[in-house]
């Protein structure tokens, strides 16, 4: 699915509740060591807000187009991914990019 967010205001919401209801500490904390990291919907879950829309894929797949059929539009995201890197030299960890999911 390839998504955005309604908004850039949405887009800041949803980074800072990631980084303030613990997802993105708690993933940190399994993950010693790592420098990069990725917090799936799971981590966060419900954020009680439509922070987006997306489109799917009906059918099909890249290697059989001809299955393919047009693309599904998917209202109400209220989840997201996130991947976060460590900026070593400032010790804080940097979004590299957000998107909103199921």
């Amino acid at each position: 699915m390839s998504s955005a967010f309604h908004s850039y205001e949405l887009l800041v919401f949803a980074d800072q509740k990631v980084r303030s209801n613990r997802a993105l500490k708690k993933v940190i904390a399994q993950s010693p060591g790592k420098t990069r990291i990725t917090v799936k919907p799971e981590d966060v879950g419900d954020l009680g807000v439509d922070l987006g829309r997306g489109f799917e894929r009906i059918a099909g797949s890249r290697y059989k187009p001809k299955l393919q059929g047009a693309s599904r539009l998917v209202e109400n995201l209220r989840s997201v991914q996130a991947v976060y890197e460590l900026n070593v030299t400032k010790t804080i960890w940097e979004t590299i990019t957000i998107f909103p999911v199921r």
